[in-house]
């Protein structure tokens, strides 16, 4: 996990005090990448990167990756993975690599192929600034579901780029995210943008050659070699383990790939005392014999967190807030105690597979897929965003297995029959998968419990407390009304009070072919059933 900035003068000057601001700004950063950071100055553009050095932690990995011959000159920084990079590697017997970083060969696939091919022969998450002085273009670009985040912004003196939004507020009051799957080109004479789509995702299923139990067998193959191919590290990989089905299938395969190395897999676990998910998460840590870590907190603390939480992540969706803020505080929690930078996850698998509970109402087998399709596409404006933030903001990298290439144009290709929810149980297909000594039969088929709901107690579920908390500790005149409930307006109103010209527009997330009104929860549908938490 790093952070980008970028910025251009567009007078090709740069005050001294625009250089401090921009400075400040630039810090805003550091959480995301810890370990060391450059800033770059070369002719009116400003260039920063804040480190998490994951892959090679010497300094011969340090970003911007500086490219100068008779073909290009260019400086370039990622914050990403670039999982094949291996085979990248093989297949161009001219590059020689001086670090072992897996971004390191990015500049020169940008100097023998044209960008947008260059980003379809990638297989990885990342955001990409590409400075090319010899074409005077600037090539931003980010990866097919928006792992990772990139933002920009332009007003007439500057045009800048950054990682979060953060560090773009108060110079900028139009600040822009660069959309999942594609790719900018901003000319450095005239400033004018282009923008263009590089991939996409399987919308119309056209893979009927498999049967269910032939598609069962390849999604066990995909994700299992999905997370091999996410071992790349030279620093310690964990796990956060809720006890849900996603994160304890990954934690176990994790499990036994590590022990082929004779190596255990850390597991982490939140709850607050009367948490379901605790109790879950030690049945799976027991059966996969992982070290197992878990942080029990309280309801006072949590409410204290809610602001910090906003900040980090960047949102205030009602859904996202409540479930980032566990999951920021278990982050904050590893970093602080535990050498384990790299933290694999269980995000995706739910809009991928068609697991929100919701889908049991969904009227055909096609219509849910159209609806995973639809999930996947704004990932980046809600789970993802949770995992990134909490996880950057910590000083660690998030890794994601149920969103691999491979495992996505499988699954969005096969019948949607397959993928519904089936004899009573979501994911069925997902759970045959992994019917064969992965996990205890209590959790590989337990009903899905959304992560802000089993981290407390199923009587009383975490939104209530904040709930109860905003309605008695806040009066109404500290909130602004955005129409709203009390609970969303009280996240909008510390929104805005930290992002300054970020209008983030954001529509709440809500489950479909459900009457639920305005409370995204699954304890209000009716397909939940308390007493199996």
């Amino acid at each position: 996990m790093c952070g980008i900035f970028f910025i251009l003068s567009k007078s090709g000057l740069f005050s001294e005090e625009n250089i401090n601001i921009i400075l400040s700004k630039f810090k805003l950063l550091s959480n995301r990448g810890p370990d060391k950071y450059s800033i770059t100055y070369v002719n009116n553009y400003i260039l920063g990167f804040q480190r998490l050095a994951i892959n090679d932690t010497s300094d011969a990995g340090m970003q911007p990756f500086y490219m100068n011959n008779s073909i290009t000159n260019s400086y370039t920084m990622c914050n990403g993975e670039i999982y094949n990079y291996h085979e990248l590697v093989k297949e161009h017997k001219d590059f020689s690599p001086k670090s072992r970083s897996d971004c390191e060969i990015l500049p020169y696939l940008f100097s023998i192929y044209s960008f947008d091919y260059t980003l379809q022969k990638l297989d990885g998450v990342f955001a990409i600034s590409h400075l090319d002085l010899n074409s005077n273009k600037l090539y931003l670009a980010r990866d097919r579901l928006g792992v990772k985040p990139l933002f920009y912004a332009e007003n007439d003196q500057f045009f800048a780029v950054s990682s979060e939004a953060k560090a773009l507020t108060d110079i900028f009051q139009d600040i822009q995210q660069l959309q999942p799957s594609s790719f900018m080109t901003l000319s450095l004479t005239n400033f004018e943008r282009t923008y263009d789509i590089y991939t996409t995702i399987n919308e119309i299923t056209t893979n009927y050659n498999f049967t269910y139990d032939e598609s069962t067998l390849v999604i066990h193959d995909l994700l299992v070699r999905s997370v091999q191919k996410r071992l790349c590290s030279d620093r310690e990989i964990g796990c956060l383990l809720s006890g849900g089905l996603d994160s304890s299938i990954i934690a176990s395969i994790l499990s036994k790939e590590l022990s082929k190395t004779n190596r255990k897999i850390h597991t982490f676990s939140i709850g607050f005392p009367d948490s379901t998910d605790i109790i879950y998460a030690r049945q799976v840590a027991q059966f996969i014999n992982s070290e197992h870590h878990e942080y029990i907190i309280q309801y006072e603390d949590a409410l204290q967190e809610i602001e910090n939480v906003i900040k980090a992540t960047e949102t205030y969706d009602t859904t996202t807030v409540r479930a980032s803020t566990p999951m920021y505080m278990l982050c904050k929690w590893i970093n602080q105690n535990f050498p384990h930078k790299v933290i694999f996850s269980g995000e995706g698998s739910d809009e991928l597979l068609c697991g929100y509970l919701y889908f049991h109402k969904a009227p055909t087998p096609n219509d849910a897929h159209i609806d995973s399709i639809r999930l996947l596409k704004e990932l980046y404006k809600y789970d993802v965003l949770r995992a990134d933030r909490c996880t950057a903001s910590n000083g660690l990298e998030f890794r994601e297995p149920f969103l691999d290439k491979d495992l996505i144009d499988f699954v969005t290709s096969i019948n949607p029959e397959y993928k519904v929810p089936r004899n009573g149980y979501e994911k069925e297909i997902l759970r045959k998968a992994f019917s064969s000594n992965y996990l205890p039969d209590s959790v590989l088929w337990r009903r899905k419990a959304a992560f802000s709901d089993a981290v407390s107690s199923s009587e009383k579920p975490w939104y209530k407390w904040i709930q109860e908390y905003v309605s008695s500790s806040h009066s109404y005149s500290d909130i602004v009304d955005y129409g709203g409930t009390v609970e969303s307006n009280y996240f909008k109103t510390l929104f805005y009070k930290n992002f300054n010209g970020y209008n983030l527009d954001l529509p709440l997330w809500l489950p479909k072919w459900s009457n639920v009104g305005s409370e995204p929860s699954a304890t209000v549908l009716d397909i939940y059933k308390k007493e199996e938490h």
